[in-house]
């Protein structure tokens, strides 16, 4: 048995209801998409992994200057 062709047409009032809605959820799904990457970027990315000054003192200060004799 085939399937009947006049089956799945539509009006073209539906068809332009259709694309209307497929932009405008395409448009927030790269908005969602671009939002995601922009917080995973703050999260993650290098500027939330700052030192202050005191701390890379730490670092390069030699040990044994710190040591009181």
């Amino acid at each position: 048995m085939e399937p009947d062709p006049y089956y799945n047409r539509r009006s073209p009032k539906e068809c332009d209801w259709l694309k209307k809605q497929n932009a405008e959820l395409t448009a927030k799904l790269k908005w969602y998409e671009e939002q995601f990457r922009l917080s995973q970027q703050r999260r993650f990315g290098s500027s939330s992994e700052r030192t202050n000054a005191d701390q890379l003192e730490l670092l390069t200060k030699p040990r044994w200057r710190q040591i009181p004799l």
